[in-house]
């Protein structure tokens, strides 16, 4: 009987032994948000005494973006770096979840992800968008970065702002609901190791949000210029090595 009972323990802690060894061991990677510029000026030159358009501004400054995602991965393989497919079947979970992704005026950012990696190669980054389900709404209300996401809109973009139009400021939020998700190459592909330190950083560039390409300055807050501005947010985000 003792056996059995010895037995018994020394499989728990196999089990438990074998479970922490499948994580990674001793390396960090880091993802933190960043915004490139707060002020986006139009591109298009016009006389002083000529007023814009009801739909276009003269400039803009963001004071705070936010995004929520559920989800980033990481792709393995031999795969080309510029090859934009990402096949999951490759891909490991670095980390699930809904998380913020925010920065603001500052151009600072907060760190939104900070994980360890399985030891290997990789040569793609995907950080997908989320948007609450409703059953879901209950479960962030009462945290402060959440407020954005848990209206019955269920908005998973917010961007909030001044517009400047013939010499008058206006207050703007920009609300999306838009899901999609980001695929970046790691251009050469990363060897992570098991002791290493990697940083990346997922960029917002209000100005490709916010311009037409002529270089004219969306105003955000017209609902005419919804599907346009939508169209360039795929663009708006680059992810670098920091």
């Amino acid at each position: 009987m003792k056996w059995i009972l010895f037995a018994f323990i020394a499989a728990f802690f196999a089990v438990s032994c074998s479970d922490t060894s499948n994580n990674p061991q001793g390396n960090r990677v880091v993802l933190s948000s960043a915004m490139t510029k707060s002020n986006v000026s139009s591109m298009v030159h016009k006389s002083s005494d000529a007023f814009q358009s009801a739909e276009y501004a003269d400039s803009l400054l963001i004071t705070d973006f936010k995004m929520l995602i559920s989800r980033v991965k990481f792709h393995g393989g031999n795969t080309t770096s510029n090859d934009t497919t990402f096949d999951d079947s490759k891909s490991l979970n670095f980390v699930t979840g809904a998380f913020v992704v925010r920065s603001d005026s500052n151009n600072s950012g907060v760190v939104f992800a900070d994980a360890s990696l399985k030891e290997g190669t990789y040569n793609k980054i995907k950080i997908e968008m989320h948007r609450l389900s409703p059953s879901d709404l209950v479960n962030y209300l009462t945290k402060p970065y959440f407020s954005d996401f848990t209206t019955s809109d269920r908005h998973t973009i917010a961007v909030r702002g001044k517009y400047y139009q013939n010499g008058e400021a206006h207050d703007f939020t920009y609300l999306s609901n838009v899901v999609m998700n980001f695929t970046f190459n790691l251009n050469p592909p990363v060897a992570i190791d098991d002791t290493g330190d990697y940083r990346y950083e997922f960029a917002f560039d209000p100005k490709l949000m916010f311009t037409e390409s002529n270089g004219s300055i969306f105003v955000p807050s017209m609902l005419d210029n919804r599907s346009k501005i939508e169209k360039n947010i795929k663009a708006s985000f680059k992810l670098k090595k920091k």
